[in-house]
């Protein structure tokens, strides 16, 4: 039954809208796999739009599909539907089209399974998606127009200069429908900041928990229950909503992800512990594609073990190794043959050992990922700095040096960028020796909790609540000068309790002196035991087995020490 009142409060307000409200009030039409926009009654009335039901598994039926997001009136209906991602082929489902003008020319792609065909003018066209409505920077799904009408997708045209705006964003990938919708969409990587522009997103089931997470200089925020849920449509690819039965031993090796170049899943909490054991990964950042989609996830900080959720998985090609490593309390093993590959960001730049800071792949941007070549500590090109590194200084380079990627083997390492520094020290490490700079106008580093990094005092302990809550495994602090003679009690040598003093510790080991500077930190297993040596003026106290270390070195040079170290 058609509701026309709901429509016409609309009037003044949204009028881009009401022409499809007042003319789209049909009863479902049950179809075939077969039936065409221009099959009577659809092509016979003077609606905008219909709402039809579409049986399951029409991917290999007869029906012809003639475009790409706009289709050919004389297409199937229901083939379209899941040729755009608007339904599955195993389930079929209610479907609303729109008619609209025709076009010079229409576009064939492979997409969802379904093989479409390129075609000339042709008079009269379909989609699923109604006409783009103008918002602001603060509108949100739940706010009307999108509210009261029942469509597959949304189409908005989203103004510039967004992510500096009010409009709160709770989820990644997954959001919650009283988010900013063109802020969760630059969050999302869909527009930029600088330009804004058109984006189509859907309406989902409510979660159970929202990830909040840094992308695309927007911080959204985690959150537990909501009712509703808006996804956004990938440009070209996958459009549907996040693949259903995903478990923690998920890879892009099954069939039903053949044809995607990139997809999403929801992952279950708990894919840690046991888990990680029995379902290995392999790589760093980028990972083969037979490993635990949802434990990459975890290894690469898009999710937490404790209440999963939805990542978007892109495919990456062929690569030749891929270096493991501990993150985010899950060690991934490192594989010497090569294999297909994922990763859970969209565009990785390929550096040199000369590539900057600076070069102009990374202007405007706040986090990027880059593939770094093997062999950077036999180059010269400079390097200013030490944890935090100038913009003039090599960013694969300064990657060796901060222990990101082993030079044997090259690798991909994420990049976040900082305002200038005033002062870089400089530091010896991994056989590369940076130098001290002055104050420069921009900065980069290879953590981004440097930007939230809490205050420690000389008794500051790795055990903290600041430090012990979280998930990462490496943390960079600012300590203060004279804790040589502080109370602050040090437990073993090279490896440390984690009860034993931050700063204490680093000066025992070496990494700072009694002037204080920054340093970091790696949380590490528990040892059999702790020795007691006096190092650096610091005279560290024996101890018997502890549950917890942490470490100045990153762990993969931990392990190639003598025993017995602590």
């Amino acid at each position: 039954m058609c509701y026309f009142a709901k429509y016409l409060t609309l009037l003044l307000l949204y009028p881009l809208i009401i022409s499809i409200g007042l003319s789209s009030c049909q009863d479902i039409t049950e179809v075939t796999c077969q039936t065409r926009g221009i099959d009577p009654p659809l092509g016979q009335s003077s609606a905008v739009s219909f709402e039809v039901n579409c049986p399951a598994y029409c991917s290999n039926s007869v029906g012809n599909v003639w475009g790409d997001v706009i289709y050919t009136d004389d297409s199937s209906i229901c083939r379209a539907a899941i040729h755009d991602g608007i339904i599955t082929e195993s389930t079929g489902g209610k479907v609303r089209f729109f008619f609209t003008d025709g076009q010079n020319s229409y576009r064939g792609v492979l997409r969802n399974s379904v093989q479409s065909s390129s075609y000339g003018s042709w008079q009269k066209s379909i989609k699923f998606t109604p006409d783009a409505v103008d918002v602001t920077c603060q509108t949100r799904g739940y706010d009307q127009p999108f509210a009261d009408l029942n469509y597959p997708l949304f189409l908005v045209n989203c103004p510039s200069s967004c992510s500096h705006s009010v409009g709160n964003v709770w989820g990644d990938v997954i959001y919650t429908d009283d988010s900013s919708i063109c802020r969760a969409a630059i969050h999302d990587g869909k527009i930029t900041d600088s330009a804004g522009g058109q984006v189509s997103f859907r309406f989902a089931d409510g979660q159970n928990a929202y990830n909040g997470v840094l992308k695309n200089s927007i911080r959204s925020f985690s959150y537990g229950p909501w009712r509703r849920s808006m996804t956004f449509s990938s440009s070209g690819t996958e459009t549907g909503p996040p693949s259903a039965h995903t478990t923690c031993s998920t890879n892009a090796q099954e069939e039903r992800f053949a044809s995607k170049s990139d997809f999403t899943v929801n992952c279950p909490s708990g894919c840690d512990g046991l888990i990680v054991r029995l379902y290995v990964i392999y790589g760093d950042i980028v990972y083969s594609d037979d490993s635990s989609i949802c434990q990459a996830a975890i290894h690469d900080g898009r999710i937490t073990t404790d209440s999963g959720g939805s990542v978007r998985v892109y495919k990456r090609g062929t690569e030749q190794s891929f270096p493991g490593k501990t993150r985010n309390s899950i060690t991934s093993r490192s594989r010497i043959s090569s294999a297909e590959s994922i990763s859970f960001v969209n565009e990785i730049f390929t550096a040199t050992c000369e590539t900057t800071g600076q070069d102009a792949l990374f202007v405007g941007l706040t986090e990027y990922v880059v593939r770094c070549p093997v062999n950077c500590q036999k180059d010269f090109s400079p390097v200013w700095g030490d944890i935090v590194y100038t913009q003039s200084s090599s960013v694969c380079r300064s990657a060796v040096h901060n222990s990101q990627i082993n030079p044997a083997e090259g690798g991909f390492v994420r990049v976040y960028t900082y305002p200038g520094q005033h002062y870089c020290p400089e530091r010896t490490s991994e056989y590369i020796p940076s130098s001290p700079h002055g104050p420069y106008a921009g900065s980069f580093a290879f953590n981004s909790s440097i930007r939230t990094t809490p205050d420690v005092t000389c008794n500051t302990k790795a055990r903290d609540s600041s430090f012990a809550k979280s998930r990462e495994t490496m943390f960079d602090v600012f300590c203060p000068s004279s804790c040589v003679d502080s109370s602050g009690i040090v437990w073993g040598n090279i490896v440390y309790t984690e009860n034993s003093s931050i700063c204490r510790a680093a000066i025992h080991d070496g990494k700072v002196t009694d002037s204080g500077g920054r340093v970091r930190f790696y949380k590490y297993k528990g040892q059999n035991s702790y020795a007691s040596v006096l190092r650096n003026s610091v005279q560290s106290t024996a101890q018997e087995a502890f549950a917890n270390s942490i470490a100045f070195i990153p762990p993969y040079h931990l392990a190639t020490l003598p025993p017995h170290i602590g």
